[in-house]
């Protein structure tokens, strides 16, 4: 089975790059033993900070609902250990969405039983984002998410009716306020 897959990238040096290049644009240079400008020793301890410190690893879910995503199926964070959700009866038709992220040393591993599997690397920031479309729908669905990890995770699952799906089959509606599923 292919799976379509998009992971979002974003990086702490970025912000450790644009302080350097700024400081560098206004003309800090060392000064023969003189004492080094302001701007230049702040410049030099922003870049320090910022590339002793990596970013924070948050262990929240996605909005799934920002993606298009019509009805959320789980969406749980700040978890630990392995965690098995319960049974979805019926997912029509159409796109599921996961995400995961996790902090810590490690990954975890996302499946859906039947459907997919695939492992996200801990201490990203931005986490795994991964979409799967179906033309068939899926009852009694098993989803789960198996820890192997010092810190802690944060998993969504959604789906939305997709381009290639066909009509006319509704899924699990798992919150009032939407028509999809």
């Amino acid at each position: 089975m292919t799976r379509p897959h998009r992971t979002r990238l974003s990086s702490p040096v970025g912000a450790a790059l644009a302080v350097t290049v700024a400081a560098l644009a206004s003309g800090c240079s060392g000064t023969g033993g003189a004492a080094a400008p302001a701007t230049h020793r702040a410049a030099v301890a922003a870049t320090a900070s910022a590339t002793a410190t990596p970013a924070p690893v948050s262990a929240t879910p996605e909005n799934l609902r920002a993606e298009g995503f019509t009805t959320i199926y789980q969406q749980v964070g700040n978890m630990s250990g392995s965690l098995g959700f319960p049974e979805i009866p019926h997912i029509a038709a159409g796109t599921l969405g996961m995400f995961a992220r996790c902090t810590g040393t490690g990954s975890v591993t996302v499946e859906i039983d039947g459907l997919t599997r695939y492992d996200v690397q801990c201490g990203d920031p931005t986490g795994e984002f991964n979409e799967d479309s179906y033309l068939e729908a899926h009852d009694d669905v098993h989803a789960r998410v198996i820890s192997h990890t010092t810190g802690r995770w944060a998993f969504a699952l959604g789906w939305h009716a997709g381009s290639d799906a066909p009509t006319g089959d509704a899924g699990t509606v798992a919150d009032p306020d939407t028509d999809g599923g």
